[in-house]
C-alpha cells in the first residue's frame, strides 16, 4: 500500500489532464465522484508545485499522507474532511 501511495504522490508532478485512457476508465461514473477526483487532482498538483517553487524537497511523504487520509472517505462516498 505504501508503494502505491508514493507512486500516486509522484504523479502530481504532472499537470492534471484527462486523456483517452482516463476518459474510458471514468465512463459511467457519477458526476459527483468525477468532480471530487478532479478537484483533488488539481489541489494536490498545486500543492506539489508550491512546495518545489519554495525550494522544498518534492514532499512526496506529505502528499502521500494527504492521499491516504482521503482514501476512506473516497471509498465510502463520505464527505472529505478538512486538512
Amino acid at each position: 500500500m505504501r508503494t502505491a501511495l508514493v507512486e500516486a504522490a509522484w504523479a502530481y508532478w504532472y499537470r492534471p489532464a484527462i486523456g483517452a485512457t482516463l476518459r474510458r476508465r471514468q465512463a459511467g461514473l457519477p458526476a459527483e465522484t468525477l468532480a471530487r477526483s478532479w478537484k483533488a487532482q488539481q489541489r494536490l498538483h498545486a500543492k506539489y508545485k508550491k512546495m518545489t517553487a519554495r525550494g522544498k524537497p518534492p514532499g512526496v511523504e506529505m502528499i502521500h499522507a494527504r492521499v491516504a487520509a482521503r482514501l476512506p472517505a473516497a471509498a465510502g462516498g463520505a464527505q472529505e474532511t478538512a486538512g
